[in-house]
C-alpha cells in the first residue's frame, strides 16, 4: 500500500503501540467521504492482506463488535454483504420493538 507512516508512542493516547517506531503501510483516510453505514471494507481488506492471520485480531476485538461472531464470520471469509444480510433479522426485531418509543413514527 502506497501510504506510509511510522507508529509512535503518544502519552495517555497510544503509550507504546505493537508497531513502534517501524515503517508501516496503509490507507490514508484523512480524505475519504464517510458513508452513514458501518463499512466493514477496511477490515476486510486488511485482514485478507495480513500475513499473519493468528496475530490480526486485538484480544478484546470480540468485546468491541459486542460478540465473537463478526471476528467468526471475517475468518471464514464471509463477504460484506453477507455479514451485513446476517444482522437484518436482528435489526428488523429491534425495530418493531422501538415503535412503541417513537414519538414520531
Amino acid at each position: 500500500m502506497a501510504f506510509q507512516f511510522t507508529p509512535i508512542s503518544l502519552k495517555g493516547i497510544s503509550p507504546h503501540p505493537p508497531l513502534e517506531n517501524k515503517l508501516c503501510h496503509g490507507i490514508d483516510l484523512r480524505s475519504v467521504a464517510v458513508d452513514r453505514k458501518l463499512d466493514l471494507s477496511y477490515l476486510l481488506g486488511f485482514y485478507k492482506a495480513y500475513p499473519n492471520k493468528e496475530k490480526f485480531f486485538i484480544a478484546y476485538f470480540d468485546k468491541l463488535a459486542g460478540t465473537s461472531v463478526l471476528k467468526q464470520q471475517i475468518q471464514d471469509g464471509l463477504t460484506e454483504d453477507q455479514i451485513r444480510a446476517s444482522w437484518q433479522q436482528e435489526l428488523n426485531e429491534y425495530k418493531a420493538m422501538r415503535t412503541k418509543y417513537l414519538l414520531y413514527p
